[in-house]
């Protein structure tokens, strides 16, 4: 069902967050009816884990890509994206895969995130694999961040 003023690509994106926050309620993830979906429905955000630091997932309908992610744009991005770094192989190790550590020069926030190529979300039929493989990655990077977020401390 299309909404007054939405395109029908963000028509598709709330459909596709709708369903997606279905299957975190089915599957009883900590993080189930916390997400909603940005002022532009290509992404999803979830409250904050502490320290400015929030996850997303979100959706790439021209690259036919979909991230999780934990960002942070607040005042201490950069100093808890140092400290979280220092603990990147250790991260890594336990979510079992790698992760892309993003800190653009010149701006504050800060993105560590997890990446699926070749998925569409324009094709309705895939979105059980789609939204299986997001809220696989949440989930981890919910359980792998949290305590580290939480402890973080920029004063040193």
């Amino acid at each position: 069902m299309r909404k007054t003023g939405l395109s029908d690509t963000q028509t598709m994106q709330l459909n596709y967050w709708a369903d997606f926050s279905s299957l975190l309620k089915k599957k009883k993830s900590p993080l189930s009816g916390h997400g909603r979906p940005a002022h532009r429905p290509s992404w999803m955000k979830f409250p904050s884990l502490g320290n400015g630091c929030r996850l997303a997932v979100g959706m790439n309908t021209i690259a036919y890509r979909l991230h999780a992610e934990l960002y942070n744009d607040g005042d201490n991005a950069k100093p808890f994206f140092c400290l979280l770094r220092e603990q990147r192989r250790s991260i890594e190790r336990e979510l079992g895969y790698a992760l892309a550590w993003e800190e653009k020069p010149g701006r504050k926030k800060i993105r560590i995130f997890v990446g699926l190529n070749d998925a569409d979300p324009h094709d309705r039929k895939d979105w059980p694999r789609q939204h299986q493989w997001l809220a696989e990655r949440l989930n981890d990077i919910y359980r792998v961040f949290y305590g580290r977020v939480q402890a973080l401390d920029a004063g040193g």
